[in-house]
């Protein structure tokens, strides 16, 4: 048994991760950055409704307690682990040190899997994996808490599909492959997908080209494509469902700052300095192939070829003033445009790999150290950037807003002012207290009547509607997946507008009355306006979701436990053997 055992593997798993985190573990001190309290609300609200066996398509415990839809229209499944995984760790700190490692453990392995697929060795492979999970597709984890690192993370399992498409042979395990592996990414980010798929594109293109059996091919990938939609019904139908309403649009950016900075040989403002690892891969990526040209093989060149457009499209290089000018909507769909590049990272470091492995240079100490030797040097440049933040934070003079990457307008507090102030939080068994002592402004998914770009004022507006407005109110968690909301009031038929919202399938029941949700007055980000009564006032909120919605839930619930059933059965097989 202990034969099978990777050692090598193992141990670059367990050090790395443990390396990159030690400035965290040392100090005892938790980093919570930009996208930090929207992601841990979620958590939150996932912890919670898993605690008390209450499950509703609302959130009851966080986002101000509105009545606001976040979890069920992004990554609900995954959402769900790590609130299992909350309950397991007891405190938010001991909870970030697990994540973290999971996540850095992931972006290795996925890409080690990956590298060996294609035929790298397992120096290389491990050092790429290395390399890649402490890159900033993936670093921005311990920084900011961003969702998009744990997809990006993943993202390496799309390449061996890569290879099966071109290549034109699929069989029945590379079709169920590509399908839960795309359905898997659409898990965590949809948007991902949508940046994914493209890629896909000119390898699929060659493989009908070469295929033998196109009819085949093409049949097993529309099973494909069946199997990544079935599998992810479970976000796609609840986001159909919410985005019937009219919604505040996720905040519109000016894009030429948000692009990236990879073909810079200096960087200025960014979380890490082991970005500038990942640029010698870029400029690698470019001189090699257009130096090795003629010695690299045909699925090598598309994969350079494709690596570099998802490099370059991602700068400044692309005009995105222009592009932005003439579809507003890129503003706030894609936002960053860098986000592309940060897509094609994995395709970079894998082809840089196998570029080596076809030319493989005279000198057998330069190919075998140089994966190790840049894997080394961005593991330290990314510790020594976690330990930074880890002293910024402990700083007793960094504002609140500053430890949590945003300004002082976004976020508000009604007795923490410091950062250090949040510390004893994150060690507190009682877990609603980091969540309910601070607000940082996230109107995703709110429903209004009308919706503009979304800028400051917006941001404002929903401050002062909600963040300062809840605490006041007694909000009561009802074992039927609804919410209570309490307040006094000293006079009758006064319109009151109320830290709540209301989404076209929302049950509003007020003293005992319904509410006709269309024909409710709203202010501009969505908090309603009710008739109170005087005495004490009760307002219950519910919602069912659609039959449909409902429906394709519970398929993705049985496909995805079907899937697991069949891989776990294929893995014991094989390992007996």
């Amino acid at each position: 048994m202990f034969k099978k055992v990777n050692w090598q593997v193992i141990l670059v798993v367990l050090i790395v991760p443990l390396l990159i985190m030690s400035p965290i573990l040392f100090n005892g001190t938790a980093l919570l950055g930009v996208d930090g309290y929207f992601h841990y609300n979620r958590i939150f609200e996932a912890a919670m409704q898993l605690r008390d066996r209450n499950l509703s398509f609302l959130n009851l415990y966080t986002f101000q307690q509105a009545g606001r839809i976040v979890n069920q229209v992004y990554s609900p499944f995954v959402t769900y682990f790590f609130g299992a995984l909350l309950l397991i760790a007891g405190t938010w700190y001991k909870f970030q040190i697990l994540t973290l490692y999971i996540v850095y453990a992931l972006g290795i392995l996925t890409m080690y899997f990956a590298a060996t697929k294609i035929g790298l060795t397992k120096r290389w492979a491990l050092s790429l994996g290395a390399l890649y999970t402490s890159s900033a597709a993936v670093y921005g984890f311990v920084f900011g808490a961003t969702w998009k690192s744990i997809a990006l993370a993943i993202v390496p399992l799309v390449i061996p599909s890569l290879v099966h498409l071109f290549e034109g042979r699929f069989n029945w395990r590379q079709t169920v492959y590509l399908g839960v592996v795309v359905a898997l990414l659409a898990q965590f980010q949809v948007l991902t997908v949508a940046i994914v798929l493209p890629m896909l594109l000119p390898f699929f293109a060659h493989g009908v080209w070469v295929a033998q059996a196109k009819l085949r091919f093409l049949g097993r990938i529309v099973l494909a494509s069946i199997l990544a939609i079935v599998l992810s019904l479970n976000t796609i139908m609840p986001l159909a469902e919410v985005y019937r309403n009219t919604l505040i649009s996720p905040v519109a950016m000016n894009m030429m700052p948000q692009t990236s900075p990879i073909f810079q040989p200096t960087y200025t403002g960014v979380n890490s300095n082991s970005d500038i690892v990942i640029s010698v891969m870029a400029f690698l990526l470019l001189g090699m192939t257009i130096a090795f040209w003629k010695k690299l093989s045909v699925l090598t060149r598309f994969m350079a070829i494709l690596a570099i457009v998802y490099l370059v499209v991602g700068t400044s290089l692309v005009p995105w003033h222009l592009l932005e000018t003439n579809y507003p909507g890129l503003r706030s769909f894609l936002q960053m445009p860098r986000r592309i590049s940060l897509t094609g990272y994995a395709l970079t470091i894998v082809v840089v790999g196998n570029v080596f492995m076809e030319v493989r240079p005279d000198n057998n100490v330069v190919r075998s150290l140089t994966p190790v030797i840049l894997a080394v040097v961005s593991v330290l440049l990314l510790t020594q950037k976690v330990a930074n933040n880890v002293y910024y934070v402990q700083n007793e003079k960094t504002p609140l807003y500053a430890g949590l990457q945003a300004t002082s307008r976004n976020v508000y507090s009604p007795d923490i002012h410091k950062f250090v102030q949040l510390q004893p939080l994150f060690h507190d068994g009682d877990m609603g207290k980091l969540i309910y002592h601070v607000d940082r402004t996230t109107p995703d998914y709110v429903p209004v009547d009308s919706t503009i770009e979304t800028h400051q004022p917006t941001y404002d507006a929903y401050m002062n509607s909600f963040s300062k407005q809840w605490r006041p109110y007694q909000h009561i968690v009802n074992v039927d997946g609804t919410m209570t909301l309490q307040w006094k009031s000293n006079v009758a038929n006064k319109k009151r507008l109320i830290p709540v919202v209301a989404y076209e399938r929302t049950k509003v029941v007020l003293n005992g009355q319904f509410l006709n949700v269309n024909r409710l007055k709203r202010n501009t980000v969505g908090a309603l306006y009710v008739a109170d009564r005087r005495g004490v006032n009760r307002l219950v909120l519910s919602y069912s979701p659609a039959t449909i919605t409902k429906l394709g839930m519970y398929l993705s619930i049985m496909g995805w436990g079907l899937t697991v059933a069949v891989i776990t059965f294929n893995f014991f097989k094989k390992y007996d053997r």
